[in-house]
């Protein structure tokens, strides 16, 4: 991916130690719900499913003038397009940095994120959204993505 496009360094939390269950638990926790409340996706029931992509731990530092620009967690190819849900949790405190606003498309303008450390925002993985320049300190940011449970592969001739 070019620099216009991001800059960020991340890193998976790996769903095999068990350290990082208690966050995994927590997260998806909050996703089910959001998603059974808003738009009922066929997600699966646990997160341990390989439908449930590794949490990516994120660091966008001002001093390499990070930002990830507009774009949509879904692809055009597997695992990418069986994308449903994006989620992203804000681990740092909000005086740590300054830009790096975490902005969803709504309709035609973008919205910022709560900057609370523990906020989270789950929304559809078409939805366009953007993390804005970081111009001082550093942002950190933990990302899950969830695919759809019944996603059919088509067969080959």
């Amino acid at each position: 991916m070019s620099a216009a496009v991001r800059i960020a360094r991340v890193a998976a939390l790996p769903k095999s130690l068990p350290r990082f269950a208690w966050v995994y638990d927590r997260m998806y926790a909050m996703v089910r719900q959001q998603n059974a409340l808003q738009w009922r996706f066929p997600i699966p029931g646990d997160w341990r499913s390989p439908r449930v992509e590794p949490l990516q731990f994120t660091v966008y530092d001002a001093d390499a003038r990070g930002h990830y620009d507009w774009h949509v967690d879904i692809g055009a190819t597997p695992p990418n397009s069986w994308r449903r849900l994006s989620t992203t949790a804000q681990l740092s405190s909000p005086s740590a940095y300054a830009g790096g606003d975490l902005e969803v498309r709504l309709a035609s303008q973008g919205q910022g994120m709560d900057r609370t450390r523990g906020a989270t925002l789950i929304f559809p993985a078409f939805v366009p959204h953007r993390v804005a320049p970081v111009t001082r300190g550093r942002r950190c940011s933990l990302v899950m993505w969830v695919q759809e449970e019944d996603f059919m592969v088509p067969a080959l001739p």
